[in-house]
């Protein structure tokens, strides 16, 4: 007999990483649904939804409020942390251009 095959009687046997799934039908069903929304959201490119992003509200208090000008901003700043920060100023396009795809 060795130490590995003695479990003391007290101890839950169950290992506590394995979740306890009661419902799965339930839990197939929401994969199901998951899979439905992913294969819908790849027929249209990202590309083609970032002028959409300007119906969008992300904070109805600042100026400019949309989704689309926040993209903007995080674009412009994409480009300084490149070009000042790191240094590299030939990959800044690229970096603006990178943050810029929704």
């Amino acid at each position: 007999m060795t130490a590995e095959s003695v479990t003391p009687a007290s101890v839950d046997p169950t290992p506590p990483d394995i979740p306890d799934i009661p419902d799965i039908p339930g839990v197939v069903a929401r994969l199901r649904d998951a899979k439905f929304f992913w294969d819908a959201d790849r027929k249209v490119r990202l590309e083609d939804r970032l002028e959409r992003l300007h119906t969008i509200v992300f904070h109805k208090k600042l100026p400019q409020n949309s989704y689309r000008d926040k993209a903007e901003r995080v674009a412009k700043l994409a480009r300084r942390i490149v070009a000042e920060v790191l240094g590299a100023a030939e990959h800044a396009d690229h970096a603006e251009k990178a943050a810029l795809r929704p």
